[in-house]
């Protein structure tokens, strides 16, 4: 539901990756709509908004894409939490690791397997992010996360999207 509200709010195109792994699962979920805190956040609109119009051109678009949807979308991104710092990495924080979708699964389960829970990586200062909305990228959500990091790894599948951004 993130994704239609944000496609309406910044004008672009949304989708959803649907990997082996986690559609062909099952859970129960509440899906109850009032469950949901979607917010629309303060951002200087241009005339007109930011949906595809028949009076503005190919370069016009393109214009608007680079100028105004993408702050938009990242606008829209950070205001409701989508990407977010999961393991602080406690007071002095070395290594970051960033990671998305069913790759986030997989990278909490083996800091389980080497028995790294919250505590043990904020003792020894590791810093977790995960990625909820790829693009555009939060440049300043994952600059505050990057801040006093020694290294940070991207962990992502086999096609690189995070880390080229």
């Amino acid at each position: 539901l993130y994704g239609f509200t944000m496609s309406r709010f910044a004008g672009t195109w949304a989708a959803m990756k649907c990997v082996k792994d986690n559609i062909e699962s099952t859970a129960s979920v509440d899906a109850a709509l009032e469950r949901l805190d979607i917010v629309n956040p303060d951002f200087d609109m241009p005339p007109g908004g930011l949906n595809i119009r028949n009076e503005i051109d190919m370069l016009g678009q393109e214009e608007r894409l680079h100028e105004y949807k993408r702050a938009a979308a990242s606008a829209f991104i950070h205001a409701n939490g989508l990407n977010r710092i999961v393991y602080s990495g406690g007071s002095g924080p070395k290594l970051g690791i960033v990671t998305i979708g069913k790759s986030y699964l997989d990278v909490r389960q083996a800091l389980e397997d080497i028995g790294v829970d919250e505590a043990a990586a904020n003792r020894i200062g590791i810093r977790l992010f995960k990625v909820g909305c790829p693009w555009p990228l939060d440049l300043q959500h994952i600059a505050d996360f990057a801040r006093g990091l020694d290294t940070i790894v991207v962990v992502e599948e086999k096609r690189s999207l995070l880390e080229v951004q």
